[in-house]
């Protein structure tokens, strides 16, 4: 369970978060799109995922509070991704709520990805002002670093589309990729922070860790959630990492390949999903997330500048929130 600091940090973030993020409504004078924004509204729950800059920043021994700029632009550039993301996913719905692209339309919804990009960038150009000339160097290099690193992976991923061929190694390779952006969060938290480059270099593997759990569990959470979200992603997007890891079987095979064409029926997926965990797919999953869990946990503990650390049990617990959760007997 994430302590109670990790959650002030969570409100600190969503309060200023939000408060720009309606600075940039009222900026627009349509109001067909400040309704479509205001339903993309920051949710305090979303900002679970912008938390690990302030933990990175107190960890290297510095003020949190100066990282909440950089969590803005960092928000509201990866909400304009992710809205680009449906656009090319043909995602209507999301866990079974409309997304922007489902209520708007495709026009609108690349409209306000735009905005949040540029708007984005803009914060960066202020966080640069605000910097000494080091900081502000090695803060846009990693800003740079990643979002071309992101995009390679999603590149990569779009190759990945309706083949049966993936391996599940180049598909967890890719999920690293992704986690380019949560490498960025602590990365640049460090720095803000002041660490040492050892701290800093800790921090940094540290949030490619956490970015590579997050795509971990949203592949177990997108098989055994909401069934449209696994058939949709078999039809539109790359198969999840518990589906890779079945294809070594015929039945999933099988139906895996209706998936693609067509989609499943609600027995047909029932089926799909009890195939993926007795021929271990699912197993596979959560023991490639337990062993990220324990690769970060030991880099908290063994890794050069480790004991400097500032928050290391609020670090730990980040990543344990990741495991999966067991019921008891």
């Amino acid at each position: 369970m994430l302590s109670s600091h990790i959650h002030d940090l969570m409100q600190q973030g969503y309060r200023s978060a939000a408060t720009r993020f309606r600075q940039l409504i009222r900026a627009f004078s349509s109001q067909e799109l400040r309704e479509a924004l205001n339903q993309v509204l920051i949710s305090q729950r979303e900002m679970a995922g912008f938390v690990l800059t302030p933990l990175a920043c107190e960890a290297a021994g510095g003020d949190p509070k100066i990282t909440l700029m950089f969590t803005d632009a960092m928000f509201q550039l990866a909400r304009g991704l992710d809205m680009i993301d449906d656009v090319i996913d043909e995602s209507f719905e999301k866990h079974g709520k409309k997304t922007l692209l489902g209520t708007f339309g495709a026009e609108t919804t690349l409209i306000i990805a735009a905005g949040l990009l540029f708007n984005g960038g803009q914060l960066f150009t202020e966080i640069a002002a605000n910097t000494s000339f080091e900081t502000s160097s090695a803060v846009t290099k990693v800003f740079v670093g990643c979002f071309l690193e992101l995009g390679e992976a999603i590149v990569k991923e779009l190759g990945f589309r309706q083949r049966l061929d993936v391996q599940p190694v180049e598909y967890v390779n890719m999920l690293r990729q992704r986690a380019s952006l949560s490498e960025a969060c602590t990365h640049v938290g460090a720095l803000l922070g002041g660490g040492d480059q050892e701290q800093v270099a800790l921090l940094a593997q540290y949030g490619r860790k956490v970015g590579t759990l997050k795509g971990l569990t949203n592949d177990m959470q997108d098989v055994l959630g909401d069934q449209r979200e696994l058939t949709h992603r078999l039809h539109k997007e790359s198969a999840p990492l518990p589906v890779l890891y079945g294809l070594e079987d015929s039945i999933v095979v099988h139906l895996v390949s209706k998936a693609i064409k067509r989609e499943l029926s609600e027995a047909e997926q029932d089926a799909l999903i009890v195939r993926l965990e007795e021929t271990g797919a699912l197993a596979k999953t959560v023991k490639r997330i337990e062993i990220t869990v324990e690769q970060a946990l030991d880099l908290l503990t063994n890794a050069p500048g480790s004991y400097r650390l500032k928050n290391t049990p609020a670090l730990k617990a980040v990543v344990e929130d990741f495991l999966p959760k067991r019921n008891s007997t």
